[in-house]
């Protein structure tokens, strides 16, 4: 005779199997779609100015800034007509960008330069 604990294995296994399975492809298929791939690496620092861009690496979640930055970062290596070191960041609303700051010569203010692969967008304060 089967005990309890038996019958409610043989009941509930299957259906806690399948959700573990949703769940893994779920949080699978968000990783896969957050990948920066090359070309879109090469057309971002394109839009930063750089020519004749030729991506060498995407190291997926390291950052320059602190070292592991988990899946919303990569790490890039390049070479145009100089060396290129980039750190890309994940942002759900502008994707995979990367950064710069600057003085603005005229007023003095500072302004975010940010790059993605449909170009630049600058903020001031």
């Amino acid at each position: 005779m089967e005990s309890t604990k038996t019958k409610m294995m043989q009941k509930y296994l299957p259906i806690l199997l399948t959700l573990t399975l949703v769940i893994f492809s779920c949080n699978e298929n968000v990783k896969q779609e957050r990948k920066l791939s090359r070309e879109e690496a090469k057309q971002t620092l394109e839009a930063m100015g750089h020519k004749n861009v030729v991506v060498g690496a995407v190291v997926h979640g390291f950052s320059r800034l602190g070292g592991a930055g988990g899946d919303n970062s990569a790490f890039v290596v390049a070479v145009g007509l100089v060396e290129i070191e980039a750190t890309f960041a994940y942002d759900e609303q502008l994707g995979w960008f990367t950064w710069s700051f600057e003085t603005d010569r005229k007023t003095g203010k500072l302004k975010l330069n940010i790059f993605t692969q449909n170009g630049k967008q600058t903020i001031t304060n």
